[in-house]
């Protein structure tokens, strides 16, 4: 067996592994043309001397595999996490693959383990492990006013004219955006702690984060984080994040869903979206959002490069306990766009 470790942090070493993810995984991925991302984004805050990828290596040094790591807590303290996700797993030696995931378990010690954006292929190997395999669904709210959609071609949309436009009555709720993301953002998906958020959607190197509250009363019933997106002389905005809902009844259902129909007409924002795993889809249906129906609807995945298409995100997760903790072997897997690595640039 080779040598398995965590990479070292010094560019030579994270170097090579650009070197390795060029030759076996993709070429010219973000991760090898960008090493400032792939720093940022498996950073090891418990160890400033490592970078959060497991590597196998031979005994010439050669890295022969590798398994990235993100974990969702941010901790200078302690190595452990309660939620890991595994990406960029790729292995030239046979079983060697499944030598990195197991010391990553045993290094991170984590409560739930889980991959988002995976294929056909993994997946088969995620569910021979025994993992939970499912695809994302995909919700949206739309408008058209009297120019055509630049990006998405949606089914069901609230239309309006410029000349006649009649503000949609929303009875004391209303959905108001921020030019930035609140510091004591606490993420519905109780296993993310606060320091990793920061990092996460403050601390991006690249994209800008927005917070999105929305009020009833001036009390707040719902707060996401999103991203807005510009293309084609339109833009879309995108939840990738979600915490505080409290939406109790349908009324509150519809005054949310007329609110946000609202901002997106003020702001001339063609449509918003959310991507969620099954387990968190109640959060896209409190809000009001419409499912995607792929026989109608193309609200596009893929902006870098743009793809007008309808993207299927399958994702794996398990839960056993920790080494020290069995008492979560039923925790849903609460996931959206903005985890592990799956709303980040590609070029």
């Amino acid at each position: 067996m080779n040598n398995i470790t965590l990479l070292e942090s010094t560019d030579e070493e994270i170097t090579k592994l650009q070197d390795f993810l060029n030759e076996s995984w993709a070429k010219d991925h973000i991760l090898v043309k960008n090493k400032s991302l792939l720093k940022w984004q498996h950073k090891s805050f418990f160890d400033v001397s490592k970078i959060n990828f497991f590597i196998g290596k031979d005994c010439n040094d050669q890295i022969t595999s590798c398994l990235g790591i993100i974990p969702a807590t941010a901790n200078s303290i302690r190595k452990e996490s309660d939620l890991i996700w595994l990406t960029t797993w790729i292995s030239n030696i046979p079983y060697e693959g499944i030598a990195l995931l197991s010391e990553a378990i045993k290094y991170f010690n984590p409560i739930q383990v889980a991959a988002i954006g995976i294929n056909d292929k993994v997946a088969k190997l995620y569910k021979i492990l025994g993992y939970t395999v499912d695809k994302f669904n995909h919700f949206y709210l739309s408008i058209k006013n009297n120019k055509s959609s630049q990006i998405s071609k949606t089914s069901r949309y609230f239309k309006f004219n410029n000349s006649e436009f009649h503000k949609l009555k929303s009875n004391n709720i209303n959905a108001e955006l921020y030019n930035y993301v609140d510091p004591k953002f606490i993420s519905i998906n109780k296993l993310k702690n606060k320091e990793y958020l920061n990092h996460r959607y403050i601390n991006h190197p690249k994209y800008k984060y927005m917070t999105l509250d929305i009020k009833r009363n001036n009390i707040k019933i719902a707060k996401l984080i999103v991203r807005k997106i510009v293309f084609n002389k339109s833009s879309c905005l995108r939840i990738v994040d979600t915490s505080e809902i409290k939406i109790s009844s349908l009324k509150d259902k519809i005054n949310c869903r007329f609110a946000i129909i609202n901002l997106l007409i003020k702001l001339k924002i063609e449509y918003i979206d959310i991507f969620t795993s099954d387990e968190a889809s109640f959060v896209a249906y409190l809000l009001g959002f419409i499912k995607v129906n792929k026989e109608r609807d193309i609200v596009p995945d893929y902006f870098e490069p743009f793809l007008k298409e309808n993207i299927d995100i399958r994702y794996a997760y398990k839960n056993s306990g920790n080494l020290t903790n069995n008492k979560n072997l039923d925790l849903p897997g609460i996931f959206f766009k903005g985890d592990s690595d799956m709303d980040r640039p590609n070029i």
